[in-house]
């Protein structure tokens, strides 16, 4: 490709920036909110590297983080759900899971045995190839009065 550059560089600029990316600015309320009521935990694709620098931004923490590097199991996969479940102590018809991929996060979670929350910030249309969420939000403010109408809780 004839390319310039220094690889290294553009390399290590590009985890800086993946690895420091602003929340969305109702994380914190909404969640902290969530949090007066059921516990919360971060289940996610990102390796730790990217991912944990990114929750050290929010002023909200969480019961637990299980990420697929630590799994060694990537989402949609139900044992990356059941693993969080088991290490959480709560049965799946119990539990709630908000993610933003119609895939990862609708599909993986359902065949758990838990309640999918699409979190579709843009309206995205829906794929209907894939399993259709049961419950879809907007923002991370619309949560809680889903999970106090009995959602999954």
């Amino acid at each position: 490709l004839n390319l310039d550059g220094d690889a290294q560089a553009a390399t290590e600029q590009f985890f800086r920036d993946v690895s420091r990316r602003d929340p969305y600015p109702e994380t914190d309320d909404a969640v902290s909110e969530v949090q007066k009521r059921w516990r919360t935990a971060i289940l996610s694709n990102a390796d730790d590297g990217f991912l944990l620098p990114n929750l050290e931004l929010l002023q909200v923490g969480f019961d637990m983080v299980l990420t697929s590097e630590q799994a060694q199991i990537y989402k949609p996969r139900p044992e990356m759900f059941q693993l969080m479940l088991e290490r959480l102590g709560v049965s799946p018809g119990e539990t709630a899971y908000v993610g933003d991929r119609q895939l990862e996060d609708v599909l993986g979670p359902a065949q758990a045995g838990m309640h999918p929350i699409w979190i579709n910030r843009d309206n995205r249309p829906l794929d209907p190839e894939l399993p259709i969420p049961p419950h879809q939000i907007t923002s991370l403010l619309e949560l809680p009065k889903l999970l106090a109408n009995g959602l999954a809780v």
